[in-house]
């Protein structure tokens, strides 16, 4: 129901920023918080050792090879009463987080448990009902959980106006993941299309690997942009790196055959790191 009622909600939203046009501004940045780390299923108390920390947190720079759990305190004010319904805009986030504000849960944020649900490339948009706000200073805070070496952490934060930051997160989003998935899409035809034209039609082999690097980039993308994941993490992020590598020795191939170039000790050694990369990596 909650997440029907949030959809109604952006959908309402998107009409009326079409009717009027994208006029707010959207409010700034904030760049301080406090962080404390530490697990659990409530925001820890104020009086808890939190750590001053400036946004946006890198872990791979701030805190290389540290994962695990963290929690975020960001400040904000409201100045009206009632509040009205406001809107929280995260750019970035990794791998895993689950918000608050004043000490009440927004969403559930996705799965803790291994394997984790896979936040890192979707800008999140949480909306604060005015139940939930005072007016005066209020609280979001963030529980996260991040894997070392990986580039966990938290991006700066946006607190205001739901119209401007429905906006801003929608574009986020066309330009991060639909764009992404419309050029997988057609990476995908198009491999497809290659493929059985050079099986079909007998076409030289260079179409052949020219389809199978396409299809190699279709796997590379399904893989960086899929949120709830199957398989362990480890095998997930090594397919991702994997597949990249795959897509560079297939394109390799294409232009050697399709250059009509024969050279046998360079494709052996590219073919035998395409098997051998995987288990390089995994190790």
């Amino acid at each position: 129901r909650a997440r029907v009622a949030a959809l109604l909600l952006g959908a309402a939203l998107t009409a009326a920023g079409c009717g009027r046009g994208d006029t707010t501004e959207p409010p700034a940045p904030i760049t301080r918080a406090a962080i404390l780390l530490t697990g659990g299923d409530a925001p820890p108390p104020d009086d808890a050792a939190w750590q001053p920390v400036a946004l946006p947190d890198d872990w791979s720079r701030s805190r290389p090879s540290l994962g695990g759990d963290a929690w975020y305190r960001v400040e904000f004010a409201v100045g009206t009463s009632p509040p009205p319904l406001t809107a929280i805009y995260v750019p970035r986030l990794s791998m895993v987080a689950r918000p608050y504000v004043n000490g009440t849960r927004l969403t559930d944020g996705g799965r803790f448990d291994e394997p984790m649900t896979r936040l890192w490339y979707r800008p999140q948009l949480y909306w604060v009902p005015p139940a939930v706000l005072q007016a005066g200073p209020n609280v979001f805070h963030l529980r996260l959980r991040a894997y070392p070496d990986n580039q966990g952490g938290l991006s700066e934060v946006y607190v205001g106006d739901p119209m401007a930051l429905h906006a801003r997160w929608q574009r986020h989003v066309f330009r991060q993941v639909t764009a992404m998935q419309a050029t997988t899409g057609i990476t995908f035809a198009l491999g497809v299309l290659v493929l059985v034209a050079w099986f079909v039609l007998r076409w030289t082999s260079a179409y052949g690997w020219f389809g199978l690097a396409a299809m190699c980039w279709t796997l590379h993308s399904a893989l960086v942009l899929a949120v709830d994941i199957p398989v362990p993490t480890l095998v997930w992020e090594v397919l991702i790196v994997a597949s990249l590598i795959w897509v560079v020795v297939a394109m390799m191939m294409f232009a050697l055959r399709f250059a009509a170039l024969r050279r046998p000790w360079l494709e052996a050694a590219a073919l035998t790191y395409a098997v051998i990369a995987p288990l390089l990596l995994w190790a």
